[in-house]
């Protein structure tokens, strides 16, 4: 709900139809959700108590002590149904995505990541393999 042009202006009410929304499924289906990491800890409990996993969408952020600082309330509410995801688009080759993911690692102590999108990590990957060739003799 947070992409809507109103949402400032009607964020509670915005806020509820999205948790009503969510409960409905969730009584016939099992209900995954990805949210920004900006939502308030009120909205964000309510989301992890009805949805059976969220993907804290850490787009824009390449900072491991923000994603960190940000998912903190999220994943004591359920780490066990909890996904950071991160965008390929916000790096610059394979390679450094590689290495994010590794400093994810670490911090999170092998936490659930997922990739945001397939055709953007294809890019990076042509991207490296064309770096790569530029320093073959």
């Amino acid at each position: 709900p947070h992409t809507l042009k109103e949402w400032e202006e009607n964020k509670a009410v915005y806020q509820a139809r999205y948790l009503e929304m969510i409960h409905r499924l969730s009584m016939k289906y099992k209900v995954s959700v990805s949210i920004p990491l900006s939502y308030q800890d009120d909205f964000l409990q309510a989301i992890y108590t009805l949805a059976n996993h969220v993907y804290l969408m850490a787009y824009e952020h390449k900072d491991i002590d923000f994603i960190e600082r940000k998912t903190q309330a999220a994943f004591l509410l359920g780490a066990d149904k909890t996904t950071i995801a991160i965008r390929c688009q916000d790096f610059n080759d394979r390679y450094e995505l590689e290495l994010f993911c590794q400093s994810l690692d670490q911090r999170f102590h092998n936490p659930r990541i997922a990739l945001h999108d397939l055709e953007d990590l294809m890019k990076l990957e042509e991207k490296t393999i064309s770096a790569n060739a530029e320093y073959r003799f």
